[in-house]
C-alpha cells in the first residue's frame, strides 16, 4: 500500500511538472512591454504616408500634434494604447533575423514608436500580412528576433489622423447644459 500511495504521488508531482513547463512554453511572448499610463507621446509611420503624432496633454486627454494640431478621439486613442501596452506575438519566427526582406521589415508597413515618461522611444516595426493573413510580422528595433502579432493588433495600430481626429462638429460638455433653444 505505501509503494503504492509512493507511486501514485510520484506520478502526479511529475504530470504537474511537465504541465508548468508546457504553459511556459506555450505562453505568449511580450514583443513590447509598456504600462500604458507610462506613454507620453507616439507616433504611427506608415509607409505610404499619414503619419500621425499624438502627445499627452493631461492625465487621460491626448492632442494630435503632427502633421498638424488637432483634438484627438479619446476613444480611438485608447484603442491604440492599449494595443500598445503590451504586444503580444503569436510566435517566435527566428531568433536571430539575417534578411528582413521576405517579411516586409527591411522598408516597414507600419512604424510605431512610442516614449515613454524616461523620454527613450521603444519603435515597433510592422511588416507584411504572413501567407494565411491571420498575423503579420513583427519586430522590435533593437531586437533580433522576429515575431508575428496578430492581425488585430495591426489594425488596432494602423490609424492615421483622420482615424484619431475628434470628429465631433460642436464638442459639448453634456453635463453643463442646463438649456437648449
Amino acid at each position: 500500500l505505501a509503494a503504492l500511495v509512493a507511486t501514485l504521488y510520484w506520478a502526479n508531482r511529475r504530470q504537474q511538472a511537465g504541465d508548468a513547463a508546457r504553459l511556459l512554453r506555450d505562453a505568449p511572448i511580450k514583443v513590447l512591454s509598456l504600462n500604458k499610463d507610462d506613454i507620453s507621446t507616439v507616433e504611427i509611420k506608415k509607409k505610404g504616408g499619414d503619419d500621425v503624432v499624438f502627445s499627452k496633454i493631461g492625465p487621460q486627454n491626448w492632442k494630435i500634434t503632427s502633421p498638424k494640431s488637432l483634438i484627438a478621439d479619446q476613444d480611438q486613442i485608447s484603442s491604440v494604447l492599449s494595443a500598445l501596452s503590451p504586444v503580444d506575438s503569436n510566435g517566435v519566427i527566428e531568433e536571430k533575423a539575417n534578411d528582413l526582406k521576405p517579411y516586409g521589415l527591411t522598408e516597414p508597413v507600419l512604424k510605431v514608436s512610442a516614449t515613454v515618461k524616461d523620454g527613450k522611444p521603444q519603435n515597433l516595426l510592422i511588416g507584411d500580412n504572413n501567407p494565411t493573413g491571420d498575423s503579420a510580422y513583427a519586430m522590435l528595433e533593437g531586437d533580433p528576433r522576429l515575431f508575428t502579432i496578430s492581425r488585430y493588433t495591426r489594425t488596432s495600430l494602423d490609424k492615421g489622423v483622420k482615424d484619431l481626429q475628434n470628429k465631433h462638429l460642436l464638442p459639448v460638455d453634456f453635463e453643463k447644459i442646463s438649456r437648449v433653444e
